[in-house]
């Protein structure tokens, strides 16, 4: 498939300049698609965010260049982009445990992180229920938070803040509601950084609105045409279709992701995930 193919293309252009500062949006142009598809389809492939798999892939270069030659720790650390030596360790430490000194030693025990290469089998097997919807532009408005974004979206902070909100937040949101989507509430992802140190996004939790209220954040969602999936279960029913979207749906479809933020709407045991796109 062209996209798997581009794809590997960017994960040779990682290769190539590990010593280098490497953005996400230049490896979306040579993956010849959109930064939020590129990341959220690496993601969903790999297991692991893009930044985990630069940051490992670096320090698997870095421990076999103590292991075979004499270079100093300094200059290992000046090269992978860090600015101290104290830095370079702790961040090596982290991946394989010991630190550069410790793996200089016969026996030690480093990790190896292989490079990635992608090949992906469209079963079919299993139907995904979906509706293209165009809608015209509206108004969100509630509760927000900026959060990291780990792999397949999981989010500590997110979480967090969800259990934060009360009863009086929701019943807030309700009385604000202009009635769409049937009065639920929409939990809004839009992402606000990517590149290679960190990826966040802006997390909303709110409802549509005709006026916005002084005390409340805001996003506006321009007109787009929306793919709708509904999914029945609980969250892991949920999560794995968020990952079927993007290594199933979109390379099998003749669509592509538009850039718009995503959002979902859960009421009852029943989700829709509401993902803006355009054809390819």
């Amino acid at each position: 498939m062209n996209d798997l193919y581009h794809m590997n293309q960017a994960m040779q252009y990682i290769e190539d300049h590990l010593e280098e500062n490497i953005e996400s949006a230049q490896l979306a142009k040579i993956a010849m698609t959109s930064e939020t598809y590129f990341k959220r389809l690496f993601s969903f492939l790999s297991g692991m965010s893009l930044q985990d798999y630069i940051r490992k892939r670096r320090f698997t270069q870095a421990a076999f260049e103590l292991k075979e030659s004499d270079v100093k720790v300094i200059d290992l650390a000046f090269k992978y982009g860090y600015t101290s030596p104290d830095a370079f360790t702790k961040a090596f430490q982290h991946v394989h445990g010991l630190t550069p000194t410790q793996a200089r030693e016969l026996n030690s025990s480093l990790l190896s992180y292989p490079r990635l290469t992608f090949r992906l089998d469209i079963e079919g097997g299993t139907p995904m229920k979906y509706r293209l919807v165009e809608k015209e532009s509206f108004i969100v408005a509630g509760y927000q938070t900026e959060a990291t974004i780990g792999s397949e979206g999981e989010s500590e902070e997110i979480l967090e803040f969800l259990s934060s909100l009360t009863e009086d937040n929701f019943d807030r949101l309700n009385n604000i509601s202009n009635g769409q989507f049937d009065g639920k509430q929409l939990f809004v992802s839009s992402d606000v950084t990517g590149g290679e140190k960190q990826s966040s996004q802006n997390f909303y939790v709110g409802v549509p609105v005709d006026t916005v209220p002084a005390d409340l954040n805001s996003i506006t969602i321009t007109k787009q045409l929306w793919a709708v999936f509904t999914i029945k279960g609980e969250w892991d029913a949920v999560n794995d279709a968020w990952s079927r979207i993007y290594t199933e749906w979109f390379p099998s479809s003749t669509f592509e992701p538009a850039s718009s933020p995503e959002f979902m709407i859960s009421k009852d045991n029943e989700s829709e995930v509401w993902v803006a796109v355009k054809k390819k």
